[in-house]
């Protein structure tokens, strides 16, 4: 499933982060949004984001509070001596020592019919446990040399506006204009290259007294006023990658705007290896599932606006954090599994006619499912919601995952909506399936693998499985020479096929959730336990 394997640079990243050993400067670990009273910060009352990785990317839908989060990473240190910030303002020190730093100022200006931000708490975290609070008690917010230092960039969408359309760059690049000239950067040109699939003779910077336009090639070239908008934001991007000062925290709205799909995927690898190379910490946001696919899970974050609140999830899936954007659910039911291959799993149990029904999603971690699960209760009122808990998650988990979603997410028909249970086996579906496979579906995945005989297959199960389960289809791939997507729907089909008692549980609990029972572990609640009685039903498999 695209994330959950890291390469060498991702978990370079990982475990440089995790060990704190990752530039000089503190890294930013956490922003807290409290507001007792008052309206908020832009409608936020509590919302607190954590960073688990060196890059981190902020999805959900417009008005989530990605760009306010952005904006206060931006806000999270003071200058650095010698560094000036794209776009700020303030400006401290002198000679060479002279740098700028963002303040609020530069991100919440208060215009006619804007709320009060008057008694909203802030606090960001760092590493090695330190933070900063401040609050909001009168019209300037302050103490920004409290924070710490280090070289910030803020990369908004006014990178990608296209320079033909702005009279005052037309005004300062004229042809009589003499403006100094920077190469790319090597490294930068590389990415350029490799994220356009196309040879760059020569890229440059053209700065002139206030601003700066971009250039491709010396002779023949283009600037950006004939250039497209991805390609001018692009080199405009790489550029200030390769020159702000090795550490630096760069803050990025949409890396997506102006690239097709191709290129944003190439960009998120850039983006990977330059953070690596520069030890720099990126924080952006997106709505691109191209992406999201690209990331890692740990560096995915999931902003969701509920009625009344806002929420965090870490680590989505690209399928769940699409379907909280899109904001679009038409079956009777929503089925949530915690990854690809349990949402495969299921839809192949299940005959067509249920399956057409219902709406499968894998939404990451099982401590996530609840959460996520009653999120879809209070947005979709008339939609009932099943969890299916890989087999690894005891009763005893699962009910408390439900109780505490319940206590933080309160609904007052979640009751009455919410069913779940697990999936089956004692172990993660894939290793549930390989057992299968293994033990009962020689034949059956001979057949899927294309194999030579049950002890070619045989001998291809023998080789796998005795390291992380979550990688047996990748390992099986390298035994039989398919893709692993392939090896992952074969290891499906055939457990669907072969296990034809749990297909037939599995099956039952679907239906069940469907005709309105209300299932825990599985079984049917009892009636005392409900507030309306008419959602609850007998079956005999079940109540076993």
């Amino acid at each position: 499933m695209p994330g959950t394997r890291l390469n060498n640079t991702e978990r370079n990243l990982q475990n440089a982060w995790e060990h704190e050993r990752f530039g000089q400067f503190p890294l930013l670990k956490s922003i807290c949004i409290q507001a007792p009273v008052g309206l908020g910060l832009r409608g936020i009352r509590e919302l607190k984001v954590e960073f688990s990785y060196p890059v981190t990317f902020l999805s959900g839908q417009n008005g989530s509070g990605k760009t306010t989060l952005l904006a206060l990473a931006a806000l999270a240190f003071h200058g650095y001596a010698g560094h000036i910030s794209a776009n700020a303002r303030r400006f401290s020190g002198l000679g060479p020592a002279k740098f700028s730093y963002y303040t609020f100022q530069d991100f919440f200006h208060r215009g006619p019919g804007d709320a009060d931000p008057t008694g909203v708490n802030l606090e960001w975290t760092y590493s090695g446990d330190a933070s900063i609070s401040i609050s909001k008690r009168s019209d300037k917010w302050m103490h920004y040399e409290r924070r710490p230092a280090r070289p910030v960039e803020f990369l908004g969408l006014s990178r990608a506006m296209p320079a033909i359309e702005l009279s005052i760059l037309r005004t300062q690049f004229s042809l009589r204009a003499n403006p100094v000239t920077v190469a790319l950067q090597q490294g930068a040109r590389t990415h350029l290259e490799q994220v356009l699939s196309r040879t760059y003779p020569s890229a440059e910077t053209l700065k002139g007294r206030k601003s700066s336009i971009r250039r491709s090639g010396n002779v023949g070239g283009y600037t950006s006023f004939n250039m497209g908008t991805g390609e001018d934001a692009l080199i405009g991007l790489l550029s200030r990658l390769y020159s702000v000062p090795e550490g630096s925290l760069v803050v990025l709205e949409e890396l997506e705007t102006g690239l097709h799909p191709a290129a944003q995927k190439r960009a998120v690898k850039a983006l990977i290896q330059i953070a690596w190379e520069r030890k720099l910490q990126i924080i952006g946001s997106t709505h691109s599932h191209h992406v999201l696919d690209q990331l890692p899970r740990q560096a995915r974050v999931l902003v969701v606006r509920e009625p009344t609140s806002h929420r965090v999830i870490a680590s989505p899936s690209t399928q769940f954090a699409l379907s909280e954007m899109s904001d679009t659910n038409h079956s009777e039911l929503v089925i949530l599994c915690e990854d690809e291959f349990s949402v495969e799993l299921v839809m192949q149990m299940l005959p067509k006619s249920t399956r057409r029904r219902v709406a499968i999603k894998s939404c990451g971690a099982k401590s996530e499912l609840a959460l996520q699960a009653q999120s879809h209760l209070r947005l979709m009122e008339q939609t009932r919601c099943l969890i299916l808990w890989d087999g690894d998650v005891t009763e005893q988990e699962a009910t408390g995952y439900v109780q505490a979603a319940r206590v933080r997410y309160p609904h007052a028909t979640a009751e009455r909506r919410l069913s779940w249970a697990t999936l089956p086996g004692t172990a993660c579906p894939e290793l549930w399936a390989f057992e299968v496979a293994r033990n009962a579906g020689i034949a059956e995945i001979r057949t899927q693998l294309g194999c030579d005989s049950d002890n070619d297959a045989r001998t291809a199960l023998e080789r796998c499985g005795r390291g992380d389960p979550h990688a047996i289809a990748f390992e099986l791939s390298q035994q039989v020479g398919l893709p692993e997507a392939a090896v992952a729907v074969a290891l499906v089909s055939c457990a669907a096929r072969t296990a034809v008692a749990e297909r037939n549980i599995v099956v039952e609990i679907v239906e069940a959730a469907l005709a309105g029972q209300v299932l825990a572990a599985g079984r049917p609640i009892p009636v005392p336990l409900l507030q309306n009685p008419t959602y609850c039903g007998q079956s005999s498999a079940l109540s076993k």
